[in-house]
């Protein structure tokens, strides 16, 4: 879709503060270089509580780069509100300590580390011993390799540890970077069962390239296109319309169920 018209589907399908309430991130406007490229053109959208929204588009649109801009890993212009309150200015390691997690594409493990090691080291938070059982109810093969290196983990397994590391935070919300990037079908469906049960009533932005399980976990939808907002609705919206997804994602019905149709 050329930049122009995409900005001309993102004033038509904007925020939208109607969905789930008032939102727990709002973003307005946000513009983001890396080196000489400009990644995002004035992208603005919201979040809105306790529903698992999805952004979407296809490689090279700009999704990490959003995801790490809000963590102000990555310098940016405009504005970003959480939780009613304005984060910019602020630091990396406050954005965390108010409430924002991060689940990177790469997993990031220490794998000369164990299992319990790695959980141990994100358990600085208050009541994190209590999230500990969860993390093993969600993920039972955690407490089963506890004693094994994160490094001989299997990629599905090393993600499920990336994710359990992330639910031991007291997060207001979590943002979750291609947790089924690389894993074999069978590996998708044990981690999104698992992510369904740890994202009930929780806050995600998620970055997914596999629709069928953007489709199976999110509630919400962002598509960005040449670094614009191209669409935003509800997931329902979304698929139900087989020419849109098909003209923002190369994906239709046809090609959805694997990962290989956006890539």
């Amino acid at each position: 879709m050329p930049a122009d018209h995409a900005r001309t589907a993102a004033a038509t399908h904007g925020p939208d503060r109607s969905i789930g309430g008032a939102p727990i991130l709002e973003v307005r406007d946000l513009d983001v270089h890396r080196g000489e490229a400009h990644i995002l053109h004035g992208v603005s959208f919201d979040v809105a509580p306790n529903r698992v929204t999805a952004l979407l588009g296809r490689n090279g649109v700009g999704k990490t780069t959003t995801l790490l801009s809000l963590l102000a890993l990555l310098p940016s212009t405009g504005e970003v509100v959480f939780d009613g309150d304005p984060l910019s200015g602020v630091p990396t390691h406050l954005r965390v300590q108010r409430g924002i997690a991060y689940v990177p594409e790469d997993r990031e493990v220490f794998s000369q580390l164990t299992v319990e090691e790695n959980l141990r080291l994100a358990m600085s938070w208050e009541g994190a011993s209590e999230r500990l059982g969860l993390v093993h109810e969600v993920f039972p093969e955690l407490k089963r390799r506890e004693s094994q290196k994160a490094g001989s983990l299997s990629g599905g397994q090393q993600q499920m540890l990336s994710l359990g590391r992330a639910l031991l935070h007291p997060a207001k919300l979590l943002l979750i970077d291609e947790p089924t990037k690389g894993l074999a079908p069978i590996v998708i469906t044990e981690v999104v069962d698992a992510l369904q049960q740890a994202t009930t009533d929780a806050t995600v932005l998620l970055v997914e390239q596999n629709l069928r399980v953007a489709e199976e976990l999110a509630t919400d939808a962002i598509v960005l296109d040449e670094g614009v907002v191209a669409w935003s609705g509800t997931m329902d919206d979304l698929v139900a319309d087989d020419e849109r997804t098909r003209g923002l994602l190369g994906v239709g019905r046809a090609t959805r169920g694997g990962a290989e149709g956006q890539r």
